[in-house]
């Protein structure tokens, strides 16, 4: 993950469980009534005094732990993902900042049913999302199973995607809503994957070349490939 020098302090208050961040400066007057008036989906509950932000984490847990106990990983992955990118595209409708929104394994909360994540939105901060998108999803890819075929498959085929440099979000959510065939696709295009049937032989022709299949950029495809399957991405 990047690092943020953002210090997340947990507490229990009675019955009630808390992220808190404490900030010496004054929080902006028009995002924090916002935060504590709008019911913003996929935002978790705030709470707030003069110079700190308690987010209720009550039946909630945070990413890290939900990766090790959820038996459907890929169904997770999606969940995350798709908070994420409604979150981020909704923003605007409240008048919030997209950069304040921290993404990190740590930060990001699931519900008891794996059925929807909350994130953080940190006051005064300004965070580079691309990157961070990044730096998540090479998280999971290090931390995932790699025998879950199906999982391993999304992340990468996510992965494939938020590495450009010039991506949008929407991108994402429409390759996560994709079947397993054209997520299959997409890794394999990744890859630079050489389709042998449209290379056309000519049996008769007296050029030296012809017939030719491979080249050097053919072996590097074939050197990719594998490293693929041996991951269990493709059998």
């Amino acid at each position: 993950m990047s690092e943020h020098e953002v210090d997340l302090e947990y507490k229990r208050d009675g019955f009630d469980d808390y992220i808190i961040i404490s900030s010496e400066n004054d929080y902006p007057g028009y995002e924090l009534k916002m935060l504590k008036s709008a019911d913003v989906k996929y935002l978790l509950p705030v709470d707030a005094s003069a110079h700190e932000i308690r987010y209720n984490i009550n039946g909630y847990i945070d990413f890290r732990t939900a990766l090790k106990r959820c038996a459907n990983k890929c169904e997770l992955i999606k969940t995350v993902y798709n908070s994420l990118i409604n979150l981020l595209m909704n923003l605007d409708d409240y008048m919030l900042n997209s950069e304040r929104i921290l993404i990190s394994p740590e930060s990001i909360h699931v519900n008891g049913d794996y059925s929807d994540a909350a994130f953080i939105y940190v006051l005064g901060e300004s965070f580079d999302v691309k990157d961070d998108f990044i730096s998540f999803t090479e998280y999971i890819m290090k931390n995932l199973d790699h025998r879950d075929d199906e999982a391993v498959l999304l992340i990468y085929g996510i992965y494939s995607i938020v590495r450009q440099e010039h991506y949008e979000i929407s991108d994402v959510k429409r390759y996560i809503d994709e079947g397993r065939t054209k997520r299959l696709d997409t890794v394999i295009k990744d890859v630079s994957v050489e389709v042998t049937d449209n290379i056309t032989t000519n049996h008769n022709s007296d050029n030296e070349n012809s017939g030719r299949i491979r080249d050097e950029d053919a072996i590097s495809t074939d050197r990719k490939m594998n490293t693929i399957k041996k991951n269990g991405i493709i059998k």
